[in-house]
């Protein structure tokens, strides 16, 4: 309800309506007297009280309070379009509050950042970084449609301190959506999409222990908190959907829960990446489908991170599955790929992982599995590769460290083996592994032990 037809005063609340009010004649606890901006009335209010915004259009920032609640009615719209630093919700040493800050910020509100100067950690629309504050937003929208020449802007930025927020769509033209350093951090948001700039880092972007100290009250050199992301769908645009780099070791942590991650770099930009990259740290991402264009794959998993994976399908572009190094333990219903030749549906480089799919990947132009070092337990339904030309295998082996538990492949029926090497000799152990088209291994580069394929 709003209140700016009552004409007797309510307690401990502020009025902002950037139509009717007079910031020389507003009133505290009057909703017939409004401020007309946001921050006369921030500046009259004190702790514990709470300011009722009103629709329309407000173009101001740095907004936080410590003590001080807003409530935004639908319609109420905060649309930052000048050049000076900081953000809306900001309290960073050299462009908001500076200091901690409790805050409660609810309602429908917009909250939008659409120009700024090229500094780096100047244009977010939200940035949370004092170690000591405890804030919560909610709201419509937060969005940032502008850029830097440092790529370090973000829509929402947290490295300290705990912060809640729940939007219904976190978007942005140029830059990375929610960026995450330190902190505990819970997010909920519907749709999280991202831009197409080559300086972004996606539409989740976590990097424990990574920012300036000069932007971060110097708590950069370690990770005092977790991060939770729950979403609809997230859209890494031309970059990554969850890409999570971190410092060295374990120590931070991040869960995603997601229905859908999905991007489309379609050879633009961040190709090298993964819808679903994890260079560092412990994550753990649940998500019902990933999607990848033709030169990105699903997930990655790289240096020395541990990343657990549970989805249900993965429709793959490059990879399905890219194991560079670090610890995965993946389990999922499906991956099928998209016609891109140079493709494996798996791939292992390096590292120690455990991939469990139970029902089948399928490819089409694709290996199945491609062991290229690293150590390896893979257990499937199907491997089928039935539809891919007689160039390619249910398992291709190019070293040692694969062990195949439980499996069936099946090869296009012009194949001469299930598990081909192309050079040298390399053992494969399988427990259990079925042959349906009995086409056998490379024997001349290939060892199978302990089990017989059936």
């Amino acid at each position: 309800m709003i209140l700016n037809t009552v004409n007797f005063p309510i307690g401990n609340c502020l009025f902002v309506d950037a139509l009717f009010g007079n910031d020389a004649a507003a009133q505290l606890e009057s909703p017939a007297l409004p401020y007309a901006t946001l921050t006369a009335a921030k500046t009259a209010a004190a702790s514990g009280q709470i300011i009722f915004v009103y629709p329309g259009t407000y173009n101001e920032r740095n907004l936080l309070k410590d003590g001080v609640h807003w409530h935004f009615y639908a319609g109420a719209k905060v649309i930052y379009t000048g050049n000076a630093d900081g953000a809306i919700w900001d309290n960073t040493i050299n462009y908001g509050v500076n200091a901690p800050v409790f805050s409660r910020i609810t309602g429908e509100g917009q909250f939008i950042r659409s120009a700024g100067l090229a500094n780096g950690n100047a244009i977010s629309a939200i940035n949370i970084q004092n170690a000591s504050s405890d804030i919560y937003i909610e709201g419509d929208t937060a969005q940032c449609n502008t850029t830097n020449t440092a790529g370090t802007d973000a829509v929402i930025k947290h490295d300290g301190g705990t912060f809640r927020f729940k939007f219904n769509s976190i978007t942005t033209t140029t830059a990375t959506g929610v960026w995450w350093s330190n902190g505990d951090m819970y997010g909920s948001v519907n749709e999280l999409s991202a831009g197409s700039s080559i300086l972004a880092y996606g539409a989740f972007y976590s990097s424990p222990g990574t920012l300036s100290a000069s932007d971060n009250n110097g708590s950069d050199t370690y990770v005092s908190g977790y991060a939770w992301l729950k979403a609809d769908r997230i859209d890494g645009g031309s970059n990554t959907a969850i890409r999570v780099d971190g410092a060295t070791g374990t120590a931070a942590r991040v869960w995603v829960d997601v229905t859908e991650a999905v991007s489309a770099s379609t050879g633009a930009l961040n190709n090298a990446l993964a819808v679903i990259t994890v260079n560092g740290a412990r994550v753990y991402v649940k998500v019902d489908k990933i999607s990848a264009p033709s030169d990105q794959a699903c997930a990655s998993c790289d240096n020395d991170a541990q990343f657990w994976l549970n989805a249900q399908k993965l429709s793959c572009g490059k990879y399905g599955l890219l194991l560079n190094n670090g610890t995965a333990w993946v389990n999922g219903l499906k991956i099928e790929d998209t016609n891109n030749a140079a493709a494996d549906l798996v791939r292992c480089v390096g590292g120690t992982h455990f991939v469990s799919f139970m029902s089948s990947i399928t490819g089409t132009l694709a290996n199945g599995i491609r062991h290229n070092g690293g150590a390896m337990t893979f257990s499937a339904g199907t491997v089928d590769s039935s539809a891919s030309s007689n160039t390619k295998f249910p398992v291709l082996l190019a070293s040692n460290g694969l062990i195949l538990d439980n499996v069936t492949l099946i090869a296009n029926s012009g194949a001469a083996d299930v598990i081909s090497a192309a050079s040298s000799n390399f053992t494969v152990t399988c427990n259990g592994v079925r042959d349906p088209g009995n086409l056998g291994v490379n024997a001349s580069h290939v060892t199978v032990a302990h089990d017989p394929i059936l």
